[in-house]
């Protein structure tokens, strides 16, 4: 059975692609691990591909969530990405962060139950 936290965070890569697609990027890769790590979802948008990392808190009282997107994780997906680009080709990419901000009862945007939509933010080129 699923924890909780597994369970929040596919809802919140399930709004993130929905986001993306909704900006007309095409989703071609969902949780594309590696040893050297993971990438929640790589989208392509004409000529450029971003690795995005989808960041949920349920609430942004101390901190935005893509502010826990530290340096290690950063040079993890550098080199997770190095290893997409190696299997499916160099693109122009870029790295994106998607925020899910679920607000203070933590709600999951179901409409089941009290807590509003959760707001989410595209952060382009939210690093190098």
């Amino acid at each position: 059975m699923e924890n909780e936290k597994i369970k929040r965070g596919r809802a919140g890569e399930d709004m993130a692609a929905r986001l993306l697609e909704s900006k007309g990027y095409s989703i071609i890769g969902r949780n594309w691990r590696v040893r050297e790590g993971e990438i929640d979802i790589i989208a392509a948008r004409g000529d450029i591909v971003a690795f995005v990392e989808v960041k949920w808190r349920r609430n942004d009282r101390f901190a935005a969530p893509g502010e826990s997107v530290t340096a290690k994780k950063r040079a993890r997906l550098r080199r997770a990405a190095a290893m997409w680009m190696a299997e499916y080709g160099e693109k122009n990419a870029r790295f994106d962060v998607v925020e899910i901000v679920a607000g203070d009862d933590g709600g999951d945007g179901d409409g089941k139950g009290k807590g509003r939509d959760p707001a989410i933010r595209h952060i382009v080129g939210a690093f190098a």
